[in-house]
């Protein structure tokens, strides 16, 4: 009579084993996707901080090279003869080698604020300088440093006083675009990368302009409110659909906590990122965050899984 008793209990004793596996099956799932997760924001975090470390460092390299440059006598008596044409033509070979360090930017500035010369772009001068390194020098009369938006792409800029005999003749600044920046941490990190900035910034026309310069699709309206200035991601618009889309751009912290997950192609995707701030301290972009998780989320899930069973069983004996 016993041995029926537990025959018919089996089914149902069978059963609460399963429903309770299948909870602590779930609660292990929720602890691994938390330690993913707080492994997702470690490593946010090391990528924020190896971009402004890239950033510092990268201000110390055009401050020296800008420092040796103002030093040198010659080039001062060539800007002095007011004559733009020679400027340009003596400035060159200088300028040549400097891009192979990847300073990309060279300006000689009058006093007064408006360009004299770009060495990098020989037609455009007379421009009256709005920006905030420019003025810092100015009005600090030392250097003016820091990450600048410019209509299409950041440049990381360092300006100062352009001395003769102590008497300031102008201002001199090196600078570089950062799109380097991103394939470097790429490199070092494994994660993928977009630089992304609110489209008030960006008029449609330049950036309409620049990407057909470089033989490049427009990418303007793929963001309802933000445009795509650099990436490492593959040229997919599914991947881009994926890995923005879902995500309110807006909320971007800098602490870097905003995740979100998503699977494509059998593989499993966490995207986050942290805000960029300019030179005055204002919030002028963000970078994404786009980290391959699948290896690590497996193993977890298949912990859990190992874990779930074979716990329950031993509890229930």
């Amino acid at each position: 009579m016993k041995l029926s008793i537990r025959y018919k209990l089996l089914p149902i004793i069978v059963l609460g084993i399963i429903v309770l596996a299948a909870i602590f099956y779930a609660i292990s799932i929720q602890s691994k996707r938390s330690a993913v997760e707080k492994s997702a924001i470690d490593r946010i975090q090391s990528a924020k901080q190896t971009f402004y470390n890239l950033e510092k460092n990268d201000v110390k390299m055009l401050k020296a090279a800008l420092t040796s440059f103002i030093a040198n006598e010659d080039y001062k008596e060539v800007f002095l003869k007011n004559d733009r044409d020679q400027l340009y033509q003596y400035g060159q070979k200088l300028f040549l080698s400097n891009k192979q360090l990847g300073i990309t930017h060279f300006y000689f500035h009058r006093t007064n604020g408006t360009v004299f010369s770009r060495l990098h772009d020989k037609n455009k001068y007379d421009d009256l300088l709005t920006r905030i390194t420019f003025n810092q020098s100015k009005e600090t009369g030392s250097w003016g440093t820091g990450l600048e938006l410019g209509k299409t792409a950041f440049a990381l800029r360092v300006v100062t006083p352009y001395l003769k005999e102590g008497s300031l003749i102008g201002y001199v600044e090196f600078g570089e675009e950062i799109d380097h920046f991103i394939e470097i941490m790429k490199n070092q990190t494994g994660m993928d990368y977009a630089v992304v900035v609110n489209k008030h910034f960006i008029d449609a026309k330049d950036w309409a302009s620049v990407r057909k310069t470089k033989g490049l699709e427009n990418n303007y309206d793929d963001l309802a409110d933000y445009v795509v200035i650099d990436t490492t991601l593959p040229n997919s618009s599914t991947f881009r659909d994926y890995a923005f889309s879902p995500i309110d751009l807006t909320s971007v912290m800098d602490e870097g906590k905003l995740l979100n997950h998503f699977d494509l192609d059998g593989k499993n995707y966490i995207s986050g990122g942290f805000s960029l701030y300019d030179a005055s301290g204002k919030k002028v972009g963000s970078v994404i965050t786009i980290d391959d998780f699948t290896t690590i989320d497996q193993a977890y899930k298949k912990a859990s899984l190992n874990t779930a069973i074979p716990g329950l069983l031993k509890r229930s004996m």
